[in-house]
């Protein structure tokens, strides 16, 4: 299995050392670089695009929302899930954050296993989109939100028939495949 990419930014060397050696925790497949400064991730994330991002909801200069925005807007990482992680006080942060297209958040302190198991599914996700997108899935309609088109992408990599119909038998959505 190909090695997957978790970005790691805080300004807190603390939290920092602590979120980069628990994306390590994840295994072998996981290669992990870590930033104290989100100007040096963005530019990071444009030479080497990441499957996935771990960052901080307050940081300076930019907070998770801005690191965000540029991420998505200033690189090809349009698509880069991004898990905020702020404290139980910074609930603005994480709803900006949201709000800018973060695709989850974890509390700090974070749980070993929550973030475990937030973060492998992300990267199961990614690796689906991923192929989903490899094997010519069609591109998702103009204007509906991350969230659908990520689940669109998902499903059309599912090697099955998946059909949604209507209470009158009219199909809604099949994935490509068939």
């Amino acid at each position: 299995m190909a090695s997957q990419l978790v970005v790691v930014v805080d300004n807190s060397a603390t939290n920092l050392k602590i979120l980069a050696r628990l994306a390590r925790s994840l295994g072998e497949t996981v290669a992990v670089q870590a930033f104290d400064d989100p100007a040096e991730a963005l530019s990071a994330c444009a030479e080497q695009r990441p499957d996935l991002v771990v960052a901080a909801g307050e940081m300076a200069p930019l907070d998770a929302a801005g690191f965000i925005q540029r991420l998505h807007d200033e690189t090809d990482c349009a698509e880069v899930p991004v898990v905020v992680v702020a404290g139980p006080d910074d609930r603005q942060a994480v709803d900006r954050a949201l709000g800018a297209g973060a695709a989850d958040h974890l509390q700090s302190p974070v749980d070993h296993r929550d973030f475990r198991t937030r973060v492998r599914s992300l990267l199961a996700l990614r690796r689906l989109e991923q192929a989903a997108r490899s094997a010519g899935a069609p591109p998702a309609p103009p204007g509906l939100p991350r969230a659908q088109v990520r689940l669109l992408r998902v499903i059309d990599a599912v090697p099955a028939l998946v059909c949604a119909t209507e209470g009158d038998g009219r199909h809604i959505f099949c994935n490509h495949r068939f």
